[in-house]
C-alpha cells in the first residue's frame, strides 16, 4: 500500500518506488519512464471504490487476527474477471491462437510496480495474459497457447539425462 502514490505527484510521503524529493539536474525525476535512473513509479489509474472499502475491512480483520501480519499492508486495487467465461476444454486443441478474454468486467487493470510502462486505458490482465505461448519443443516447432501464463514461454528443454 506504500509502493507508489496514486494519480498525483506528492511533495511529501514515504513510498517504496517513489521519492517526492527526487531531483535530477535540478528538475523533478522522470516518472514512469523506462530505464530512468533514478526511476520513479506512480499508479495512474485510481483504486476501484469498492476495493477501498474492502481493503479497510480486511485490514481490520487481519490485524485482529495477527497484529504483525504483513498482509495488513497489502492493497487490492481492483479485480478483473470474465463476465462471459469460456470453457477452455471446449477449444480445439492444441490451441495456437490467443485464448478468450471472456469479456472482462473492466478493461483497465495494471500492477503499477510490475507493469509500470503499460499503464494505459484499455490495458488489463486479459489484454496481455490471453496471448502467452509455450516454448517451442525444438526450433521451428509450433508454440501453443499457455493457459494465461508467460512462465511456459520461458521454459527450456531439459538436457538429456545419462
Amino acid at each position: 500500500m506504500d509502493n507508489t502514490p496514486v494519480g498525483l505527484l506528492p511533495t511529501t510521503g514515504t513510498f517504496n518506488f517513489f521519492n517526492p524529493q527526487c531531483v535530477d539536474d535540478n528538475r523533478p525525476c522522470a516518472v514512469n519512464v523506462k530505464d530512468a535512473d533514478p526511476g520513479q513509479v506512480v499508479q495512474i489509474t485510481p483504486d476501484a471504490a469498492k476495493t477501498v472499502e474492502l481493503n479497510d475491512y480486511m485490514h481490520d480483520q487481519l490485524v485482529q487476527y495477527d497484529s504483525k501480519t504483513p498482509w495488513q499492508f497489502y492493497k487490492l486495487v481492483n479485480v478483473q474477471w470474465a463476465r462471459t467465461p469460456v470453457e477452455l476444454s471446449g477449444l480445439p486443441l492444441p490451441a495456437r491462437g490467443s485464448l478468450p478474454d471472456g469479456t472482462p468486467n473492466t478493461q483497465t487493470l495494471v500492477n503499477a510496480v510490475l507493469e509500470t510502462f503499460v499503464q494505459n486505458d484499455g490495458t488489463g490482465c486479459f489484454s496481455c495474459h490471453k496471448n502467452p505461448k509455450t516454448a517451442a519443443a525444438v526450433p521451428g516447432a509450433p508454440r501453443y497457447a499457455a493457459s494465461y501464463s508467460f512462465a511456459f514461454e520461458r521454459a527450456t528443454r531439459p538436457k538429456s539425462v545419462p
